[in-house]
């Protein structure tokens, strides 16, 4: 049971994580002056989501796996809009 706990808790991580970063970019005002700290604070938040989606992935079941690599996925192309 302890086991479930576990990989049930560090998917809820990954998965709020993953939705913090999505906020933060929603909420981005790229015209506006704190535009640089916006942006340092998005990639803390997405250093943080790929640590979460990592851990989790190392103890989540098979129907989990396919959603932290979503998650991930959805990173990357966060991240790839970003350094575009």
């Amino acid at each position: 049971m302890g086991d479930y706990k576990d990989n049930q808790l560090a998917f809820q991580e990954a998965q709020r994580s993953t939705k913090d970063v999505m906020d933060v970019l929603n909420n981005l005002d790229v015209h506006g002056s704190g535009y640089g700290r916006q942006m340092k604070q998005l990639m803390q938040e997405i250093d943080e989501a790929f640590q979460q989606i990592e851990s989790a992935l190392a103890i989540a079941s098979e129907h989990q796996r396919v959603q932290l690599e979503g998650y991930r996925s959805e990173l990357q192309d966060v991240v790839s809009g970003i350094e575009g």
